[in-house]
């Protein structure tokens, strides 16, 4: 266990150095002396607060109604420093059952002497106690962890508050999810305690000397805790966030076992059935962590903001998290993504919220792992998925030259669908990773289109395409929702394109259109097969840039070598920004990709010969991929 009391003095330290004297204090600098700053004659009486000629100690003991409170008050005023002076919660004998208990006591006793002024929202009072008493407004009124000030004596080393009630001692975040029951809520406190680490703490022991080494040696050794996943620092490394700590106020949801066996493995489950892939250890570790981090957000969330009628969905917790390289001993902080969190599908107990000392905690009655965290992204290449094909299923016959109806592909007024092999040569990142292979599926015009200058197009529905034999080939079933549309083609194509999108039983019109005549040339490297969206300055997880494959991390391929890796940022990549589209139902999805002018602008270049079907040719059809990756509305 690490030692408790050195952990509060850090705190109580961070409480009345950068609460004390930068929040209290504002622009003028933490004194040594009490009376040096607060001379009782700057001071004059008001209604708000009173002035008494004496000090803390005489004023409750004048007071006949807190005799309990002057009582307590003396077991501790010997050791309370005179130079911060002392801030004392009032509770009247009345609103105590029997005497005090000294934990009771300290929760009603500061060595700080907490201004008026300071009464700011937010703000905290750290007590002996090691917690803090959090202030809050309506109005005019301020209150003491919900219990109204009433009245403010200024004495002459410190401040008395009275409240109208007492001010009981609740237990923190952290003490009171420990002291579940693990009937029913073990599995929450196990996923805690996955990534709980035990450590050293240097800056916290006490240094004796240096050994022959020159090595420190420390009379006490402070052994600390932290959450590898949930402590939260900002980008230069100083503490933002975390459950332990009586310094953050936080709101805490809280499932029971069995909510988390069905959120957990719902989203084992859906893997195959929505990505026609096997499920992974990073899978389960990538739900164990969404489970944990989404269930703690880093500010006190009213009963308002978790009700299921609550409109909307927000982030909790986010900040950056401490990683460390063993091999160069060093800690870096890196950006990690906030949950999202959705009242109206994460059902809490909104009218219960249990009140403790740092913030709030709900029990769920519903949990879910979002559709965005099971599904990182879908993704086919269409050479992949038209090979596998029977000529039947390809939607064309080589025969007679003519479509065929009932494929996965529809050929309109374009005709021998062919792939072309290497339209850009192989990119090998790394002989761990697999070889990225840029062949293409390509069509050209129909001797009709050439005579009448006719629209080619081509319907897709969706499937994918897996090597595991287990899965092979298969139609797509996604849940309904908002996803991101990217998609390749060979770059600098000559004509433009239109693209549509809709349910996989769906009749495309003019509604589904997603891009209308866009210039395939125009757009340059844009539609780069997968790799046009890697462009220095896109935001890589922003609405209209790429992503990466899941659990790839191209910087980290970077930083290894820079020479050698350079080009990692464009390796199997989601491609290139069409639009933002809605499944309106669960199942499979339709594209449509048109060309208005390719017939025309062909026929400019080759006549109606339709020989060259080499990667040369950019005036026939030639596509790579697609992507659908769901937006964070995707829940």
């Amino acid at each position: 266990m690490y030692n408790s009391m050195k952990y509060l003095n850090d705190i109580k330290r961070m409480s009345r150095m950068a609460g004390f004297c930068f929040l209290l204090l504002g622009a003028v600098a933490c004194s040594d002396d009490w009376d040096d700053h607060y001379d009782d004659t700057d001071l004059t009486p008001t209604s708000a607060v009173q002035v008494y000629q004496g000090d803390v100690a005489a004023y409750l003991a004048s007071q006949s109604d807190l005799s309990n409170m002057s009582d307590a008050y003396h077991k501790f005023a010997s050791s309370l420093s005179e130079a911060n002076g002392v801030t004392v919660i009032a509770v009247s004998d009345a609103d105590i059952e029997s005497s005090l208990s000294d934990a009771t006591a300290k929760n009603l006793v500061s060595d700080i002497a907490f201004e008026p002024a300071s009464l700011i929202d937010g703000n905290g009072i750290y007590m002996l106690s090691g917690k803090n008493l959090w202030i809050t407004e309506e109005g005019s009124n301020h209150y003491l962890n919900s219990r109204k000030v009433t009245k403010i004596v200024k004495a002459d080393n410190g401040y008395i508050y009275y409240v109208d009630g007492f001010i009981s001692v609740e237990p923190s975040i952290y003490e009171y999810i420990q002291s579940l029951d693990d009937e029913n809520y073990s599995l929450f406190k196990a996923l805690i305690a996955e990534f709980e680490e035990r450590y050293f703490d240097a800056s916290a022991s006490t240094p004796s000397g240096v050994d022959a080494m020159g090595n420190t040696i420390y009379s006490d050794s402070v052994i600390a805790v932290r959450n590898t996943l949930m402590d939260r620092y900002t980008e230069n490394g100083l503490l933002s966030w975390n459950m332990r700590s009586e310094a953050f106020q936080s709101t805490v949801f809280i499932p029971s076992n069995d909510l988390i066996r069905k959120a957990y493995y719902s989203a084992l489950d859906s893997i195959p059935v929505w990505l026609n892939r096997a499920v992974t250890p990073e899978d389960s570790l990538k739900f164990r962590k969404w489970m944990l981090a989404a269930c703690f957000s880093d500010r006190r969330l009213s009963a308002d903001e978790v009700a299921p009628s609550y409109d909307g969905q927000y982030t909790n917790v986010g900040g950056y998290v401490r990683e460390t390289d063993d091999a160069t001993d060093t800690e870096t902080f890196k950006a990690y993504d906030a949950a999202q969190w959705k009242p109206s599908v994460q059902i809490a107990d909104y009218q219960n919220g249990v009140t403790l000392s740092n913030g709030t905690a709900y029990f769920l009655s519903d949990f879910r792992i979002p559709n965005h965290i099971v599904i990182y992204r879908a993704k086919a290449r269409f050479y992949q998925t038209f090979a596998a094909l029977t000529p039947a299923q390809q939607g064309w016959n080589a025969s007679s030259h003519k479509p065929v109806e009932g494929g996965y592909f529809k050929w309109i007024n374009w005709r021998d669908p062919l792939i072309v092999n290497d339209a850009q040569g192989p990119f090998e990142l790394s002989s761990t990773l697999p070889t990225m292979y840029y062949h293409v599926l390509t069509a050209v015009p129909t001797e009709e289109a050439f005579a009448d200058t006719l629209p080619c197009a081509v319907e897709y529905v969706g499937l994918y395409y897996n090597t595991d034999r287990n899965f092979g080939l298969a139609e797509v079933r996604l849940p309904a929702g908002e996803y991101y549309l990217r998609m390749g083609f060979k770059h600098s194509l000559r004509y433009s394109l239109s693209i549509y999108f809709g349910d996989g039983d769906e009749e495309l019109t003019e509604d589904n259109i997603c891009v209308k005549d866009m210039s395939m040339i125009a757009t340059g490297s844009n539609f780069h097969f997968d790799r046009g969206g890697a462009m220095e300055g896109l935001d890589f997880y922003g609405s209209e840039s790429i992503g990466y494959g899941e659990y790839f991390d191209w910087r980290w391929w970077y930083d290894q070598d820079p020479d050698l890796y350079q080009k990692a940022s464009a390796y199997d990549t989601d491609g290139y920004q069409v639009a933002t589209v809605t499944l309106k139902k669960p199942g499979n999805f339709k594209i449509r990709v048109q060309s208005n002018d390719m017939s025309e602008l062909y026929m400019g270049n080759y006549g109606t010969d339709v020989t060259d079907r080499s990667k040369s040719n950019v005036y026939q059809l030639m596509m790579y991929h697609w992507c659908l990756r769901p937006t964070t509305n995707n829940y």
